[in-house]
């Protein structure tokens, strides 16, 4: 790494005004997956072999290169190239696309098959960074750019990237603080569809920043699992909402659950379960009003300790939602496997749902009906909707065609009455 360092840098005390040098930050997705489930020395075997793969794609005669200094592992499942004298971006395209094309099946090596993925982020010299430590830093941002958009893709870095890497900083820091006296719950009702009544609440995480203003939780949330600050986060709105239980018992009833969006970095945890059933007996609270909503890409990091602990919660007496259901990759035959309450439709099918889609999301809902499972719509925003889901069979009904994610006051004043 430090010899790669000193090799950018060379490079740009050499340049003149018009030299051009790429650096090309190269992430490898899912490393993680193969050593904690295969092992570290099947995990070193793959990152040699791609090593090697990538010496070999970048030694070719449509690029100029020096000495093995221009490439580099930097860290863990991270490479870097240093590309220079190369006349425009359509080399760095190529490049990045016969990088890509390592992964296009997969990875197989000598150890296995596996479903590692590459996300590439490349900076060019001198409009990124006129060193290799801003030239990285800046590859890098680019690099999750293009992880973010879905792997195995590459992103150049861009002042607009700049920016949402510089408010991400900003919301890191905030979150670091641990200021929980600027976050506040709301409650997103649940209709039952066949008498129209509530019969549920969701409850969602609001902060109001006194640094950074009002912050979305389609902001705050991806960067407190990705940096590791969801833990904290999690067990505040787990406390907070029972504490406030026992007054939306008054509107919900015996029968109506509470529901908790908890991390799903959270379920491979060893004291995640733990730490929920302390706070339920500091509180005196039953598991049985409590619904645990988990995302659909769950299904992406499921491993033993995962199942065990969703058996764990089943257990206890809590009731676990599949969010977000349609949007990801879960497939009907995992969803018989998994021990799930209730599937939440995602919005995106709800919106196809009208445009032709009506049949598959009936076909849906009598599916998991036949799997005692309970079938939630979200995301409705119309009596359109509303009628064809009714007329489809689902049990419950949540958007803002009902109503929007009010605070426990609000809530409270405007249901008090409604179900008796």
């Amino acid at each position: 790494r430090r010899m790669f360092n000193e090799s950018v840098d060379g490079l740009i005390r050499r340049a003149d005004k018009y030299s051009r040098i790429a650096l090309i930050y190269i992430d490898l997705d899912h490393f993680k997956f193969v050593n904690d489930n295969y092992g570290h020395k099947v995990g070193d075997v793959l990152l040699q072999e791609f090593a090697q793969r990538l010496t070999n794609v970048v030694r070719l005669k449509d690029i100029v290169m020096g000495d093995d200094r221009d490439l580099a592992r930097l860290a863990g499942d991270e490479f870097a190239v240093i590309v220079h004298d190369f006349p425009d971006d359509m080399v760095l395209n190529k490049m990045a696309d016969r990088i890509l094309a390592i992964f296009s099946a997969g990875f197989n090596c000598s150890a296995g098959h596996f479903p590692v993925t590459a996300s590439i982020g490349i900076a060019v010299y001198p409009k990124d960074g006129d060193n290799s430590t801003d030239l990285i830093v800046n590859a890098d941002a680019a690099m999750y750019q293009a992880k973010d958009a879905g792997k195995n893709q590459y992103a150049y870095y861009s002042q607009k990237l700049a920016l949402k890497a510089r408010r991400e900083q900003q919301i890191e820091t905030e979150l670091k603080k641990k200021d929980f006296s600027e976050f506040v719950l709301y409650y997103m009702p649940l209709i039952d569809a066949k008498s129209g009544n509530i019969m549920g609440v969701e409850a969602l995480l609001r902060w109001f920043s006194s640094e950074l203003g009002v912050v979305s939780p389609a902001e705050f949330i991806p960067i407190a699992e990705s940096r590791g600050l969801f833990e904290d986060l999690d067990l505040w709105v787990f406390n907070r909402a029972l504490d406030d239980l026992d007054s939306l018992q008054g509107i919900l009833g015996e029968s109506g659950k509470l529901s908790i969006n908890i991390s799903s970095a959270q379920l491979g945890s060893n004291v995640f379960f733990l730490n929920l059933m302390s706070a339920l007996q500091k509180k005196g609270c039953l598991s049985q009003y409590l619904e645990l909503e988990i995302t659909e890409t769950f299904e992406a990091i499921m491993s033993s300790q995962v199942e065990a602990n969703l058996n764990l919660f089943k257990q206890a007496g809590f009731s676990l939602a599949l969010d977000d259901f349609g949007a990801g990759h879960t497939s009907l035959i995992q969803l018989m496997d998994y021990p799930i309450d209730v599937i939440k439709i995602d919005k995106s099918l709800i919106d196809r749902m009208m445009g032709g889609g009506l049949n598959l999301v009936i076909a849906l809902i009598h599916f998991c009906k036949r799997q005692d499972i309970f079938v939630t719509a979200e995301g409705v925003e119309t009596a359109e909707q509303a009628e064809a889901l009714r007329e489809a069979g689902v049990d419950a009904l949540q958007g803002y065609y009902y109503d929007q994610p009010l605070a426990l006051d609000k809530l409270l004043e405007k249901y008090s009455n409604t179900n008796n």
